[in-house]
C-alpha cells in the first residue's frame, strides 16, 4: 500500500513471499482528526497460513533527516514499536515483521478461524472487537531525545522454557456473534507453534530509546488493512461472487471434463426412461375407463334391445318405452 500524501513508504502484507492483493475500501476513520493521513484498504485471509507484514522507506520518502517510530497493531494488540534513527533512512530501509519473541519463544504469526458463540455478549465487548479484522501501522515523525533511559542490571535467564507455554499476544477470544453486528468476520490472527530461541545471556537491560516530537505527536501515516475471508469479502461485497455455472445441458460438450461428462449422460438416460413411461401410463388411465358388465346385466340387455349407452363416460341410459315416449335415465 502507498499512500498519496506520503511517497517513498509502501507497507505490504505477505503470505510466501507474495504481497495479497489489495482492494479501496470507503470505510470512514470515525473519531480520528487525521483521517487525512490514513489509508484503508481490504487484503483476503487465508485461513492457517502464516503471514508477515512487510516495510520499505525508499529515496523518495520527503523526512529522511529527521528519525521514524513505527508502531503496529493487530486486532487492536500493539505488537511491535520499532525506532530509526536518521542515518538509516538515508541508505533505504527495508523490514518485515513475521514473528513475535516472548519468553524465550518465537512464534510466527498466522490467520486462524474466528472462534463464535451466541451467548450474550460481555460489557467490554465493544472495546475488544473494534478493531478484530485488522492490522494498522502507524508511522511518527521524531527525533532521538538526548535524555536516555540508561541500562539496568539484570539476572540472566538461565531456565529453559518449554515450548507449550501459552503466549500473552494474540491470544484466541471466543466472540458473541451479536456484538459483531452483522460485520462479515470469521478469522482472526494468531500465532503459530512455538520455537525456543537462544535466552540471552546479557547482564544489562536494553531499555526502550526516548523520542521527542518536534512535529507534534500524532502520527504523519496510518496504514490499515482489513483482512477477511474470501466468502467474507463477498459478502461485503469487496469483490463479485462467484457467478452460477450453467447447466451441462447448456455447456459444449467439448469443454466438458470426464466426470462431467459422466453425469451429463446420467441425466439424458434418466430422462429417456422417462419419456417411456409416461404413454404406457396414459394408455393405463384410457382402459381404466372402460365400464365393466355382469353377465347378468349382460343378459338383461339382450333381452331388451331398445336400451342402449350414449356414452361410456356418462352412463346415461336412454330407454324408449314405445314409439311415442322416451325417457332418459340421468343417474
Amino acid at each position: 500500500m502507498i499512500a498519496d500524501f506520503l511517497p517513498g513508504v509502501s507497507i505490504s502484507v505477505s503470505i510466501d513471499d507474495r504481497p495479497l492483493r489489495e482492494y479501496a475500501a470507503d470505510t470512514p476513520v470515525s473519531g480520528s482528526q487525521h483521517a487525512g493521513n490514513t489509508t484503508t484498504a481490504y487484503i483476503e485471509a487465508s485461513p492457517d497460513a502464516n503471514f508477515k507484514i512487510d516495510y520499505a522507506f525508499l529515496t523518495a520518502y520527503p523526512f529522511r533527516d529527521d528519525d521514524i517510530l513505527i508502531r503496529t497493531f493487530i486486532d487492536g494488540e500493539k505488537v511491535c514499536r520499532w525506532f530509526y534513527d536518521y542515518t538509516r533512512l538515508r541508505q533505504g530501509l527495508r523490514t518485515s515483521l513475521g514473528d513475535i519473541n516472548s519468553g524465550g519463544l518465537r512464534r510466527k504469526l498466522k490467520f486462524a478461524p474466528l472462534d463464535k458463540t451466541e451467548a450474550r455478549p460481555a460489557t467490554n465487548a465493544k472495546d475488544t472487537i473494534s478493531e478484530l479484522g485488522e492490522i494498522r501501522i502507524a508511522i511518527y515523525r521524531c527525533r532521538k531525545s538526548p535524555l536516555q533511559a540508561a541500562p539496568t542490571p539484570v539476572t540472566p535467564t538461565k531456565q529453559a522454557v518449554p515450548a507449550n507455554a501459552p503466549s500473552k499476544h494474540l491470544v484466541a477470544l471466543e466472540v458473541s456473534e451479536k456484538a459483531l453486528k452483522g460485520r462479515a468476520i470469521s478469522c482472526r490472527a494468531g500465532l503459530g507453534d512455538a520455537v525456543p530461541v537462544p535466552v540471552s545471556t546479557s547482564t544489562m537491560s536494553r531499555p526502550a530509546t526516548v523520542v521527542e516530537y518536534p512535529y507534534g505527536d500524532q502520527p504523519i501515516a496510518t496504514y490499515r488493512f482489513l483482512y477477511r475471508s474470501h466468502r467474507d469479502l463477498q459478502i461485503e461485497q469487496i469483490i463479485e461472487r462467484s457467478p452460477t455455472p450453467p447447466p451441462l445441458e447448456e455447456r459444449d460438450v467439448d469443454t466438458l471434463t470426464v466426470e462431467e461428462a459422466r453425469e451429463l449422460a446420467k441425466r439424458l438416460k434418466a430422462r429417456q426412461a422417462m419419456h417411456k413411461v409416461k404413454p404406457e401410463v396414459k394408455g393405463e388411465k384410457r382402459s381404466s375407463a372402460v365400464i365393466s358388465i355382469s353377465d347378468d346385466e349382460h343378459d338383461d340387455l339382450e333381452a331388451d334391445a331398445d336400451v342402449s349407452f350414449t356414452s361410456a363416460q356418462s352412463c346415461r341410459k336412454k330407454v324408449k318405452v314405445n314409439d311415442d315416449v322416451e325417457v332418459v335415465d340421468l343417474s
